[in-house]
């Protein structure tokens, strides 16, 4: 911590948090202003409570000790910390862990039942102890024939494919099925029924109605019988909540672990879903052609029954919660009515940075959990190769034009509420990757003079890389992006 008399930012130093091992610790030798410098006391946070819902892009994973250091020095007695962007939820869970309420959003819709799962939101005392009798019930649950025997030969062709290492047969089934993405520029000539009830029912939900994921992502993202199982746990998952059979909570536990399911079996670069590995790529790559076979012969089923095992246990480890609060709302939503927040004294905000847009990433996860047709994207006559929706979510902080406002909004938040505001940021030194930064640190830094004069500052730069959004062809790796916590820290009296 730095102490200091009067509030100069442009004098402030940045400190660097080096990492030794599993160790963070402060590297001094960047203090040039001779501050009188305290060893901040640095939370040890133990990851085997943490649950990992999903492979997400930018994860605070490693600097999750000192953003937890920090919050914990800036929260006020009876009052929220607020993780504006929750994302996978990995922050929000360590927060709740060390006692802190915690109110925890997101734009996405699927990251509610993260939030909502894990950190025990409505969760009951009997809701763990008759999860295997859930899992009996789901197990047993079926979509109508009518919906599933369409499927059924190129289901057993796929099998057959798949125990016979026949890459090139595979991938030609894959292409001859009637996908959604296909028929829609057929005019009328679509001899496919389910993708024509599809096609007349899009922005309406697929419960209980032509299985979506099958018909929209079986043979790219995933397998088809990998595809059918997910649409049909999704349809069993909501089934048992409209008969009453599982609790709020349970419903939500079930939703995270098939996302979770849906992460480990798709067939992509990262495990997000940015688009499907392209075939011809399958074939000509030894370490895709091997990945590929790896993640069509995983069981959904099975690989459900391991996340639902391991989230059991991290459930068993948490503490009930009153007092946590999920929302999936944009930040503007929150800005234009605040009315319905409790007493906040510190925002946690981990924007993106980049013209990235996660929806783009994650759009599938999106999808399972709404599940409603989507519109697919048209662009020059033809779906795009990631099969996205129309009217994905655009995040102002990923445009060059329009992140310095958003910023402000934040900061006029902040100020608002008079509440700290901790942010994580994560440069791009070298300028040479095709990920700029739609802010720089100093443009934060001045927000911050300007909005929260009051507020003590601090900036805490470590030594790890924020990793890259690109490719690994598209990967510079000469560049040099690090990332830093920023932290306007309101008085304490």
């Amino acid at each position: 911590m730095i102490s200091r008399t009067e509030n100069n930012y442009s004098d402030t130093t940045v400190l660097n948090i080096v990492e030794d091992g599993y160790q963070l610790k402060l590297d001094f030798a960047a203090n040039k202003y001779n501050y009188d410098l305290e060893i901040p006391e640095i939370r040890s946070v133990n990851t085997d409570t943490i649950y990992r819902p999903i492979q997400y892009l930018g994860t605070k994973y490693r600097p999750l000790p000192i953003i937890l250091s920090k919050t914990i020095e800036a929260i006020k007695p009876n009052s929220y910390v607020l993780d504006m962007f929750s994302g996978s939820s990995v922050v929000s869970q360590v927060f709740n862990l060390n006692g802190l309420n915690v109110i925890s959003n997101d734009a996405m819709k699927f990251t509610y039942a993260f939030t909502k799962t894990l950190l025990n939101i409505d969760r009951k005392e009997a809701d763990l102890k008759i999860l295997q009798i859930v899992f009996d019930k789901l197990r047993a649950f079926k979509l109508h024939d009518n919906y599933t025997t369409p499927f059924q030969d190129n289901i057993l062709l796929e099998k057959k494919f798949l125990q016979e290492k026949q890459t090139e047969k595979l991938i030609e089934l894959y292409l001859g099925l009637p996908q959604v993405s296909k028929v829609l520029f057929l005019n009328g000539n679509n001899k496919h029924e389910q993708t024509k009830t599809i096609v007349n029912n899009i922005g309406k939900s697929a419960i209980g109605n032509c299985p979506l994921i099958a018909n929209y992502y079986a043979g790219s993202y995933f397998g088809i019988f990998q595809a059918l199982e997910l649409d049909r746990l999704r349809n069993g998952i909501e089934y048992l909540l409209s008969k009453n059979e599982i609790s709020n909570w349970q419903y939500h536990f079930l939703l995270t672990c098939l996302l979770n399911v849906s992460s480990k079996i798709v067939y992509t670069a990262g495990k997000h879903f940015a688009q499907p590995i392209k075939h011809e790529n399958t074939l000509k790559t030894k370490v895709l052609h091997k990945r590929f076979y790896e993640d069509r012969k995983k069981d959904v089923w099975s690989e459900f029954l391991k996340s639902a095992s391991s989230l059991e246990l991290i459930s068993k480890k948490n503490c009930f919660s009153n007092s946590n609060i999920a929302i999936s709302k944009t930040m503007e939503e929150i800005i234009s009515d605040s009315s319905f927040l409790p007493p906040i004294s510190v925002i946690y905000a981990d924007p993106p940075y980049t013209a990235q847009q996660y929806s783009r990433f994650y759009h599938i996860p999106e999808i399972i959990f709404n599940y409603t047709y989507p519109q697919l994207q048209i662009i020059n006559g033809k779906a795009t190769a990631g099969l996205y929706p129309e009217n994905k979510f655009k995040s102002r902080f990923c445009s060059k034009q329009d992140a310095y406002f958003a910023f402000v909004d934040l900061f006029k938040l902040a100020a608002k509420l008079e509440s700290s505001l901790i942010i994580s940021y994560s440069s791009s030194l070298s300028q040479e990757t095709g990920n700029l930064r739609m802010i720089e640190l100093e443009q934060i830094m001045e927000l911050g003079e300007y909005y929260l004069p009051m507020c003590s500052h601090e900036t805490l730069k470590f030594n790890f890389q924020y990793r890259q959004l690109n490719t690994t062809k598209k990967i510079v790796q000469s560049k040099d992006d690090k990332e830093f916590l920023i932290i306007f820290k309101q008085p304490t009296t």
